[in-house]
């Protein structure tokens, strides 16, 4: 639920849901049982894997972009939905709480508990879709459109296979992204730090 509502810009619930999140939830552990051995059934009786919640509350951030943590980006899109760093510092969270991802890669057999239609709108979240968002958004500033041309080159590193999600980007077109972060957007650290394209 957490997850769906803050990958589909449903802030408002998310922040209520967030709430019911205790301070001590584990962050390590799993969201599926397939991760752990058929042994943590122990004798004493079951002992089930730690389900990590908690990365909702002390999620990683990515501090040189300045991300201030998925609760305070999450109160920023509540005031402003098309807000482009805090839209980044959602598809951050996604990139860097990669456990979270299999939420999105779990598909049902029809005949399971919870086999319903998704009550959330919209597929799977797709990192690439918030950079291309970011991009055309008049709101951006220059060092959000930096870092999301930095993102973009970057889900194809450094095996040139796509992990950001959606369609396969052409490698001429990375080459641009590339060619425009190294131009327009020089000076700034993401222009800096990236040497290659893949």
């Amino acid at each position: 639920l957490l997850y769906k509502e803050v990958t589909r810009g449903n802030s408002e619930n998310f922040l209520k849901d967030l709430a019911l999140v205790p301070p001590t939830a584990p962050t390590d552990g799993s969201f599926t049982l397939d991760d752990y051995p058929d042994n943590y059934f122990t004798p004493d009786g079951p002992q089930p894997p730690p389900i990590p919640v908690g990365i909702f509350l002390h999620d990683k951030t990515n501090a040189n972009f300045g991300c201030p943590g998925l609760r305070a980006s999450e109160e920023q899109l509540v005031k402003d939905a098309d807000n482009p760093t805090a839209r980044l510092c959602v598809a951050d969270f996604v990139r860097l709480n990669q456990s979270v991802t299999y939420l999105e890669s779990m598909t049902s057999s029809g005949d399971e508990l919870g086999d319903t239609p998704s009550l959330f709108p919209g597929g799977i979240f797709v990192r690439m879709d918030t950079y291309m968002a970011v991009l055309a958004n008049a709101k951006s500033s220059r060092n959000d459109k930096a870092y999301a041309l930095f993102r973009a080159v970057n889900c194809y590193a450094p095996s040139g296979n796509n992990d950001c999600g959606g369609k396969d980007v052409p490698k001429a077109q990375r080459k641009a992204w590339f060619t425009t972060l190294k131009h327009d957007y020089a000076g700034t650290r993401w222009a800096n730090a990236l040497q290659y394209y893949w």
